[in-house]
């Protein structure tokens, strides 16, 4: 096993201790005032998105910073409201230009019912679904849709006769497509279909602006000596301070009737073994707020890590022998389905299977479905949670989160000492999507992977794999479960009950957990398979491409085909 050292930006949480009211209010005064300029800023960008579409952060803060004048920020304040803000609409702007797409139809795809219902027959037509398809035309138009402008002919026709695209064929071999199709139907009258498309998407999804809530905020201390200091003072029960600048105290002001700002200290407790080195931390700061009140204050610190690297064996080309699996003596990967309705970790491994506390989560279950029960206001919405059953419901959370984190080392601890060094298993943020129904909880499987937590510890897994030295790949979780993992047939009579699979196709009988993990697998060891739906990382490890579900089942059913074609 090889390794590699990173550099890593890390978040470290620093909890107020003792805190008086006098400070606690001056950091909710400068917290509201950030949510009104930011609230600001946003009605600005909102009516103005066209204008701003392609200003880079930088550009903003020089147009809209010496507009806003307020005596409780400082300058760096507002700088990184705006920030926050650009950041929002410039993912807003992302995908508006990624939905900016021109195709023209390919096929129509037609499904039927396969069986007689109370509604309908079999044969009767059930979907079709419209597939479209990629040309010149099309890719030229989707550019210009983009970034299109008027003049853009005579700019890319020089660019072509100075060389400018010399250095990188296919770029230039785009922009010649691109002069070639506006030379040949005219800018004018492409431009103008561009920018129809253009209005339109943006007019689709940009019909709101957006509102910032929360108190919550970013800025920066600019004090000379670090943020974070361990108390002089030995007898104090104080530990440490957090010490940062641009608090106004009162309403004295500078000669330049410029409000004064002032250095504000914040008790905390630390820990050594926790918090590091104090000298390293960031004066970038980030105030954490629950229901208005001030919860924790954020520190960044820069850190060194020792990152496993995997073994290059798998091939990043197409093996012309499609069905061929990888083999490898160096790295020993294994499949990982995270099934929430039977077990929690079954592996491709028969050794290997862990499962959760179903007491526990059985428990939280009930608490929930009794929370779902509570009466509604007058405006139709379900009443907010009282303070008790808040502490209960954190309560609940937390015992429920340490339970998945024990379960994720059991199954590491177990990988690692059966040899294993590369873990895969499905994409949990696109697990949390399933809308089928978990009949032992009687409750949605997307809502039972939001409540084991199962989407934010995807990084938690990742670290603790990390700390094992194993690496970790992830892929789509679509069809793991309905696919026959000898033959490769899908089909939803292939899982018949929830722990046997019996293959429609071939016949082929197995567990559907252990089938199931082994599809995970396949999915980064079969060439055809990985070069479609993954990319890979500086680590050799793999995440999945943005597909959507109808695409992955046209894929897999194609691979299906060359199989039977190659037997």
């Amino acid at each position: 096993m090889r390794f590699k050292k990173i550099k890593e930006v890390i978040t470290k949480f620093f909890y107020p201790d003792n805190l008086n009211q006098k400070k606690e209010q001056e950091i909710y005064n400068k917290a509201f005032q950030l949510r009104l300029v930011k609230n600001y800023i946003s009605e600005i960008l909102f009516k103005n998105i066209q204008q701003y579409k392609e200003y880079s952060k930088v550009d903003l803060i020089k147009e809209l910073a010496p507009t806003i004048s307020n005596p409780y920020l400082t300058q760096k304040d507002i700088e990184y409201a705006i920030v926050e803000v650009w950041t929002t609409y410039r993912n807003k702007i992302d995908l508006i230009k990624k939905n900016i797409e021109f195709k023209v139809q390919d096929k129509i795809i037609k499904k039927y019912y396969k069986n007689n219902s109370k509604v309908h027959n079999r044969g009767e037509l059930r979907i079709f679904e419209v597939r479209k398809k990629s040309t010149k035309l099309s890719k030229v138009m989707s550019f210009l849709g983009r970034y299109g402008y008027v003049g853009i002919a005579k700019k890319i026709d020089n660019n072509l006769k100075d060389g400018k695209y010399k250095d990188d064929a296919k770029r230039e071999v785009f922009y010649k497509t691109v002069s070639y199709f506006l030379n040949k139907y005219g800018e004018d009258r492409l431009l103008k279909l561009a920018f129809q498309k253009r209005f339109n998407t943006f007019n689709k999804y940009n019909r709101n602006q957006h509102q910032f809530s929360s108190l919550s905020f970013t800025t920066q201390s600019r004090i000379k000596h670090t943020i974070v200091n361990k108390n002089k003072n030995r007898d104090s029960k104080i530990d440490s301070f957090i010490s940062i600048g641009g608090y106004k105290k009162d309403d004295k002001q500078t000669k330049k009737g410029i409000s004064k700002k002032y250095q504000l200290d914040i008790p905390t407790k630390t820990d050594q073994a926790y918090h590091l080195n104090f000298n390293d931390y960031s004066k970038v700061y980030t105030m954490q707020f629950e229901e208005n009140q001030l919860k924790r204050v954020n520190l960044t610190i820069e850190v060194e890590k020792s990152r496993p690297v995997a073994n290059n064996i798998i091939l990043k080309k197409p093996n012309r022998n499609q069905n061929k699996r990888v083999k490898s003596n160096k790295d020993k990967i294994l499949g990982v389905d995270i099934n929430i309705k039977h077990n929690l970790f079954a592996t491709s491994d028969e050794n290997i299977e862990i499962d959760y506390d179903r007491n526990l989560f059985n428990g939280f279950v009930k608490f929930l479905k009794k929370l779902d029960k509570r009466e509604k206001d007058e405006n139709g919405k379900t009443k907010k949670l009282g303070k008790k059953k808040n502490k209960a419901y954190q309560r609940w959370q937390n015992r429920v989160s340490n339970m998945v984190i024990e379960s994720t080392v059991e199954l590491i601890k177990q990988a690692k000492e059966k040899g294993y060094n590369h873990l895969v298993l499905e994409d949990l943020e696109l697990m949390s999507k399933l809308r089928s129904n978990n009949q032992e909880f009687d409750i949605n499987n997307g809502r039972l992977i939001k409540l084991l937590n199962l989407s934010s510890i995807k990084n938690r897994i990742i670290n603790i794999a990390h700390k094992y030295q194993i690496n970790i790949s992830f892929i789509h979780p679509e069809y793991t479960s309905q696919t026959c993992n000898r033959c490769g047939s899908i089909s939803r009579k292939n899982r018949k009950t929830q722990e046997e699979f019996r293959c429609i196709e071939c016949g082929h009988i197995d567990n559907a957990d252990f089938n199931s993990a082994c599809n995970i697998r396949d999915r980064l060891l079969l060439d055809v398979l990985r070069v479609k739906f993954l990319n890979i990382n500086n680590f050799s490890e793999y995440k999945t491409k943005d597909f959507k579900k109808e695409s992955i089942k046209y894929i897999l059913e194609g691979y299906l085909t060359i199989i039977r074609n190659a037997n």
